[in-house]
Parts: structure tokens; sequence; C-alpha cells
């Protein structure tokens, strides 16, 4: 491993003396599991690891070894992918669709569908002010608005 440091005055063969290196210690590492009570594992594809903030690592095509006391090790190239800022981006994304209600600066401005509010009136038999407001309150819940509407007309 020394010799490969020395030789390392340009850039473009460290990075060739380097993954040999990473892949002859990949290769003494599943020497030494396959002496030891590891075994290798065929037919798995992907891996797949949830961290505690949300982040995915996957490891596709892997070398997975298991030991007899249920101890897994895999080999490959992670990927990490960051499935809480996907779903922050998702939801901004529904929102600014139409999909979901949109406020703009924290006021009360919300879009409204008129075929929703339409269908709230037709299918609570109220005016458009009940709809509306059932419309708003729900933040766009089509059959949450019905259901409050027609909720509050049994009870008053």
């Amino acid at each position: 491993m020394e010799q490969i440091n020395k030789n390392n005055d340009n850039g473009e063969n460290a990075t060739e003396d380097e993954s040999i290196v990473i892949a002859e210690n990949q290769q003494y590492a599943k020497n030494t599991l396959l002496k030891s009570n590891y075994k290798r594992i065929a037919g798995i594809n992907r891996v797949t690891v949830r961290r505690m903030d949300n982040q995915l690592v996957i490891i596709e095509d892997p070398e997975v070894y298991k030991a007899s006391n249920g101890t897994y090790i895999v080999f490959g190239d992670p990927l990490i992918d960051n499935f809480g800022q996907k779903l922050v981006i998702a939801q901004q994304q529904a929102r600014q669709s139409a999909l979901l209600p949109s406020y703009a600066n924290g006021e009360e401005e919300m879009t409204y569908d008129e075929l929703d509010i339409k269908l709230i009136m037709e299918q609570s038999d109220c005016t458009e002010n009940e709809a509306m407001h059932a419309y708003r309150m729900n933040h766009g819940d089509v059959v949450s608005s019905i259901f409050e509407v027609c909720q509050g007309k049994t009870m008053g």
C-alpha cells in the first residue's frame, strides 16, 4: 500500500490506485467472512435501510453475507436518498397545483374550485356561503365539508 501512495504524484493515477486498494481490501474482508461463520446469500437485488432522519440508504446489486446469529454484512455502492426532503417538496408542489388549498402569506385567502362548491351545495342542500365556509374550514376537503354541513343541519 505504501508503494501505491508513493506513485500518486499525478491525480489521474491516484483514483485508479485508490480503487485497486479498495477492491483488494473488500476482497480480503469477503474472504475473512467466508472463513468465519458467514455465508453468502444469493438472489438479493436490492437492500434498503431507513435511517432515523428519514434518509434511505439504497444498495443495488449487493453482496450479502449472513452469520448464524442473524448478523448481516452488505457490500455494494450505497446511494443516499433523503425521503423527508422529497416529501416536503411533494407537499409544496401539491399546494401549488391546487390539489391542496393555498394560503398566501398567512392570510385566509384560499383558492376555491367552483365544481367542489357546487358539489357541496348539491349534496348537502346548503347555500353557497355555507358551502364556501365548510370548504375553507376543512382545508379543501370536499367529503369532510359535505359531512360538516349535513351534521350542522341535523344538530341545528
